[in-house]
């Protein structure tokens, strides 16, 4: 072994000095040191602290030490390739680029799976949990095992990965809570005491600011909601949840590989405006299929989110182009509506008109230019599903309800596909959780900029045929000349 190798691995601070190439905050220094030291580690961490870093660390050190030249299996595993990819990536990029550390290393393979094997009988192994049930697992024995997003690492994976570990076997399983009773980071702490445990709130980072705080408090609905006391405070509550979506069925909407894909980010000053003249537009799969514009309308922090859809009369959705817009005014949110309608001649545009988008939703309804489709969705609303038999009473649903329960359906059956680089929206679909209210109705958490930005679009084909609706404000018509 290199003997500046042997003296960094020696050290887990240290290692984690040169892996990350920054100085670690006090709580990486404890966690690190413990993931050296416990056998079974539980880490419960607010969104955007440093996990990540911590767990690279700890995984590439393990790889690195193994003195006594004796094989040795490691396994990293995420439920969804957005999560796995991007640390992978990053443990293979900076191997590469350092030569005493491409030295140590016999091959390395990308596809089908991730898998980095070294010299000294060390080999990194990367799953994807997925719907197959933990299936991918079979035939691993690992002697160290990180479960990254454990909190959406869901039972039959679970248990497949149990059935692979040895006695001695290591367990990392790191996430943020969102009080899904099934998740394996829940069971490591309330079902299983060995595990030893951390909670890292965003407070634990020096650099953690008032401002910062309140923006946050904000954006999730105040210090008391679900959502600041799951991705500031890293608190489980006593509300049991479950995952929005079954894992099989977002896995099979963003089993798509679109190299064309584009993401138009704009964000803006207040008094800023779109150049029309410069702003990209993604291109279509197909100019002639049909073309649906699906957006949930935000400003700041809370943005705007537009996808651009080609509508397949045989395959359904497929999202070909997104925008993101933060601080962009209203008005310039409707000339940019505007412009994709003139763009997209024929269109439907359906979007959340609820809040914000009430106004937007009413001056689009008066566009004089070219002629489109406009779908505005109330996700307070009800719509009608038919009469019970015995009183021919109305049988209503939330909107909200009836579109995410088509979205799923719409996923299972192959009707939506989402390019498999947008980890922003798929890791929104994959935190979104529901539980049962007091009225006993569902109701969801979570972000849902994105989700409801694909509820638009699964349903904007669907309200418009159903003669039994209770809405506010617009109708479904064709507008333009």
């Amino acid at each position: 072994m290199n003997d500046q190798l042997a003296w960094l691995i020696k050290n887990p601070i240290r290692w984690f000095e040169f892996w990350n190439d920054l100085d670690p905050f006090d709580f990486q220094k404890r966690i690190s040191i413990r993931y050296k030291t416990f056998q079974f580690y539980h880490l419960s961490a607010a969104r955007g602290v440093g996990k990540t870093k911590t767990f690279e660390s700890d995984i590439t050190r393990e790889c690195f030490d193994n003195t006594t030249r004796e094989e040795k299996e490691l396994l990293f595993t995420t439920p969804n390739k957005a999560h796995l990819s991007p640390t992978m990536d990053r443990i293979i990029l900076k191997i590469e680029s350092v030569p005493f550390l491409r030295n140590q290393v016999e091959r390395i393979l990308r596809a089908p799976d991730f898998l980095v094997q070294f010299k000294n009988k060390a080999v990194l192994h990367s799953r994807v949990a997925g719907f197959s049930g933990g299936k991918t697992f079979f035939g691993l024995h690992p002697d160290v095992v990180w479960v990254d997003e454990g909190q959406i690492f869901t039972t039959k994976p679970m248990e497949q990965l149990q059935g692979c570990l040895k006695p001695k076997t290591k367990v990392r399983v790191s996430g943020v809570p969102n009080d899904v009773r099934k998740s394996y980071l829940y069971k490591t702490i309330n079902e299983d005491s060995f595990f030893k445990e951390s909670v890292i709130t965003k407070f634990d980072r020096p650099d953690y600011t008032q401002e910062q705080d309140d923006f946050l408090a904000k954006m999730y609905g105040g210090h008391s909601s679900f959502m600041y006391k799951t991705q500031v405070m890293a608190e489980w509550s006593k509300v049991a949840r479950d995952l929005t979506f079954a894992t099989r069925a977002l896995d099979l909407m963003a089993n798509w590989d679109y190299e064309d894909y584009k993401i138009i980010n704009l964000d803006y000053e207040p008094d800023q405006k779109i150049d029309f003249e410069y702003i990209d537009i993604p291109e279509p799969l197909d100019k002639l299929a049909p073309i649906v514009i699906a957006s949930d309308i935000g400003y700041s922090p809370d943005p705007t989110i537009i996808g651009l859809f080609n509508n397949f009369p045989d395959k359904g959705l497929r999202l070909f182009g997104k925008y993101v817009l933060t601080g962009v005014i209203y008005s310039q949110q409707e000339k940019l509506f505007e412009f994709l309608i003139d763009r997209f001649p024929g269109c439907t545009l359906a979007l959340d008109e609820g809040g914000p988008g009430k106004s937007v939703a009413l001056d689009l309804s008066n566009y004089g230019g070219t002629p489109f489709t406009f779908v505005p969705v109330g996700f307070g609303n009800s719509v009608v599903l038919g009469k019970t038999p015995d009183d021919d009473k109305e049988v209503k649903q939330r909107i909200k309800i009836f579109s995410t329960l088509k979205l799923e359906q719409a996923m299972i059956e192959g009707r939506l596909k989402i390019p498999s680089s947008d980890f922003a929206l798929i890791d929104e679909a994959q935190n979104s959780t529901k539980s049962m209210g007091r009225d006993n109705t569902v109701v969801y958490s979570g972000i849902d900029h994105h989700l409801d930005m694909l509820r638009c679009a699964v349903i904007s084909d669907i309200l418009p045929q159903l003669e039994n609706m209770n809405f506010n404000s617009f109708d479904f018509r064709m507008i333009g000349d």
